[in-house]
């Protein structure tokens, strides 16, 4: 067996290593010398006595605590009561048990240098070695050894920035059976590196979330990457933890199924950089959809709100591809002004002026017509005519809960496989965003097992 130790990445914030100092009543300081007094709990929040008039509802842009050897700040902090339905006073100091909530943390040695730029930062992120069709698990049984321990894909986005894609096979100490029998487990990792000149770790770990919702629409798997790593000039003396704290959501750390397409299934496998480009540059027009495709794979929320959400992103989605005009308020109140400025009648004009309230858009039913036929045009068969119109009655139906309207109104089997329905034709539209070729898009709708089943 190789002498090397286990590459131990932590999962949970208990196991983020600092001193117990930090874990008692202690001094953190904000807003230059001002200081209170708490205790920095496993779930890296600071737990402390204060009136609730120190912070008054705002956001508290650093509160940090020092060491002998490690400094630890908490970035963009929120604070509550932890009570907050008994709004409990303690007797005499007026004071509330209070929770501050950073959005970040960052441990660092004490003499680190300047924490909030970054040259690299890596993060734990299963799935993409995968797509890049990278399989580390084939076994020489002539020899017994794998054929490859590790991989390391670089891909350039920009003059400045690339993206290393890693994996490596380690052996799992914790679970060695015999000399000859151990455990090897795969620690995919991605690495964002900076050349020209560092960049705020906020935009760092901003476009490593950016990643991470691209694994999560290639698996359709729920995973937020919550500890990320910092090491700069690869020196292991200036390691800085950076953990994202504040809007974290449960971890799965092994994708649900095959991946939605690979590389592999790309006839041009140069286009790797081109997709995650257009991926990032589309990041903001294809949040809600993606959204959509989380909360349709989360069992604890009913078929009905998964429709509202799976609708309203192909609302969003036929926006985004038919380029609709947009106008600012001031833009839209000019021309509503100017059209109500050319009618007489004060009754009439009234109704018009509910009517224009908002820009008009094309009804739903066109909007989703077009986006079916973009469907059909690459053999997606998804909604004919009749079903079209179930959908905007049932869509009308759960926004108002009117049951007078008129319309069938879909519930059990029929709603889930709208839904089933409506996620692989969103799943196609942004597939048709990120500008993979329409003939390969066409082969991955044929084979991909998450647009056959």
């Amino acid at each position: 067996m190789p002498n090397q130790r286990l590459t131990k990445f932590p999962r949970d914030y208990k196991d983020i290593p600092y001193s117990n100092e930090f874990k008692v009543g202690k001094r953190w300081y904000y807003d230059g010398k001002k200081y209170i007094t708490g205790s920095l709990n496993s779930s890296l929040t600071l737990d402390c006595f204060i009136s609730d008039s120190i912070f008054a509802q705002k956001i508290i842009p650093e509160i940090k605590s020092s060491s002998d050897s490690t400094t630890i700040r908490l970035i963009d902090c929120i604070c509550h009561d932890t009570y907050i339905f008994k709004n409990l006073l303690t007797p005499a100091a007026k004071k509330r048990q209070m929770l501050i909530t950073p959005r970040y943390v960052v441990i660092a040695k004490k003499d680190s240098s300047d924490f909030s730029k970054v040259w690299n930062i890596t993060g734990y992120l299963p799935g993409i070695d995968q797509w890049l069709g990278v399989k580390l698990t084939d076994f020489d049984y002539s020899t017994l050894s794998f054929y490859n321990g590790k991989y390391i894909h670089r891909i350039k986005l920009a003059s400045n920035t690339v993206i290393d894609i890693s994996s490596e096979l380690i052996p799992d100490y914790s679970s060695i059976l015999s000399y000859d029998q151990f455990v090897i487990q795969n620690d995919p990792r991605v690495t964002i590196k900076f050349l020209n000149e560092p960049k705020d770790f906020t935009y760092g770990i901003s476009l490593f979330s950016t990643l991470e919702s691209f694994s999560s629409f290639l698996f359709s798997t729920s995973y937020q990457n919550n500890i990320f790593i910092y090491e700069p000039n690869d020196d292991n003396r200036n390691s800085i933890t950076y953990a994202k704290v504040f809007g974290r959501k449960n971890n799965k750390h092994k994708p649900s199924w095959s991946p939605l397409f690979t590389v592999n299934d790309l006839a041009d496998k140069n286009i790797v950089k081109d997709i995650l480009i257009q991926w990032i540059f589309n990041s903001e027009d294809i949040q809600e959809p993606i959204e959509a495709l989380l909360i349709y794979l989360d069992n604890n929320i009913s078929d009905d709100m998964k429709f509202i959400s799976l609708i309203s992103s192909l609302e969003s989605l036929h926006r985004h591809i038919f380029k609709e005009k947009k106008y600012t308020k001031d833009e839209w109140d000019n021309i509503r002004q100017d059209i109500l400025g050319h009618i007489p009648n004060e009754e009439y004009k009234d109704i018009v002026k509910k009517r224009l309230a908002v820009p008009p858009e094309p009804s739903l039913r066109k909007k989703l017509k077009a986006l079916v036929e973009i469907g059909n045009d690459y053999n997606l068969s998804t909604f004919d005519k009749s079903e079209i119109n179930n959908l905007i009655n049932t869509r009308n139906y759960y926004t108002h809960r009117d049951k007078s309207r008129n319309g069938k109104v879909l519930s059990g089997w029929e709603l889930i496989l709208s839904n089933k329905a409506m996620t692989k034709l969103i799943k196609l539209l942004i597939l048709k965003i990120i500008k993979i070729p329409d003939s390969d898009l066409k082969n991955i709708i044929n084979e991909s097992y998450q647009f056959k089943y």
